[in-house]
């Protein structure tokens, strides 16, 4: 997979976010990267100034929306994580559907990049994506090992799309910045549905 006129290129099908959901539809208030001003590997012949910032090299939105999708075709593919989408995969009211999801968290990394989006913001179907990344994934109860194995993924995808690494470093940061929020230390396993004799999450 490579970059292709600026954009991510990378062969995938439909999606539903990152992990997001483990990071998806959420405050961009803990992921700062300084995304903006991360320093590249192409640079001038007399200066160590990067050419471009983080969002044109990710391919502006475009880049970005193609990134989250391969991002999330690739972390479905694992049941733990599968499992946490559960309120995405049975459709239930009144939750964002996947194509929300992907929208937000498009958004919210293009902004974190240094692009121009806002966030939070409402997007089609009304959905406004959320701004405490604290209650969004409260119910879900994520356990620590899942949350690593989503950025261990997202890091993979992105390495076999040749981005450069101290750009997979600065996404990958402002992942992990949200880890407290998101991060319920006393859960493990996968994600349990309500209808399950302990309740949920």
């Amino acid at each position: 997979m490579r970059m292709k006129n600026g954009i991510l290129a990378i062969a995938l099908g439909s999606l539903v976010s990152a992990g997001a959901l483990v990071a998806g539809c959420s405050d961009d208030a803990p992921m700062k990267a300084d995304a903006g001003t991360v320093p590249t590997t192409t640079t001038t012949a007399t200066s160590s100034t990067p050419t471009t910032t983080l969002y044109e090299r990710l391919g502006k939105l475009d880049g970005i929306k193609t990134a989250v999708k391969a991002i999330v075709v690739e972390e479905l593919k694992d049941a733990n994580i599968r499992s946490y989408f559960y309120f995405q995969l049975n459709a239930t009211p009144g939750r964002p559907t996947p194509a929300q999801i992907e929208e937000c968290l498009s958004n919210q990394l293009a902004k974190i990049a240094g692009g121009p989006e806002q966030y939070p913001l409402t997007v089609a179907g009304g959905f406004v994506c959320r701004s405490d990344m604290k209650a969004v994934h409260a119910d879900l109860r994520i356990p620590g090992a899942t949350f690593d194995k989503f950025i261990e993924i997202a890091g993979g995808v992105l390495t076999a799309a040749k981005v450069a690494p101290a750009d997979i470093k600065a996404v990958a940061d402002a992942l992990v910045a949200t880890k407290g929020a998101v991060v319920d230390p006393a859960a493990s396993g996968d994600f349990k549905p309500p209808t399950d004799a302990g309740g949920g999450g």
